[in-house]
């Protein structure tokens, strides 16, 4: 049995909706790359210090001095939460770890809200004839 196709003026035309999709997922997820590397940066940083402490570190050393003046603004608003369990060279520096935990956190919580953001979004428009 074969099927034959009507021509073009007998066959029946079904209105469509029309959809229109807004946004541009791609600029977002470019922003999302670039918020995860400068938190990646940061944890880094973060992380760092934290092991250099753990370790005893020397503060003669000109990368430990480094480390800990670019890393101490970072962890400064994390300070007094816990108290330093240690004195001396070996201090287990729990801000460190708070630092890393909480701007991880924020930056997942940013990102969420780019994805939400930049999902496609579709609006229906009246119904073509």
């Amino acid at each position: 049995m074969e099927r034959t196709i009507p021509p073009a003026q007998e066959r029946e035309e079904v209105p469509r909706e029309r959809v229109v999709e807004t946004g541009s997922p791609a600029l977002y997820y470019r922003w999302v790359r670039v918020l995860w590397y400068l938190t990646s940066v940061v944890d880094v940083l973060c992380a760092a210090r934290f092991v250099l402490r753990m370790l005893g570190a020397s503060s003669a050393s000109a990368f430990v001095t480094f480390e800990y003046a670019v890393s101490a603004p970072l962890v400064a608003p994390f300070r007094g939460i816990f108290p330093e369990p240690g004195s001396g060279p070996y201090v287990w520096e729990t801000s460190a770890l708070v630092a890393i935990a909480v701007y991880t956190l924020v930056c997942a919580g940013v990102v969420a809200l780019i994805r939400i953001l930049a999902s496609p979004r579709r609006r229906r428009t009246a119904i073509e004839e």
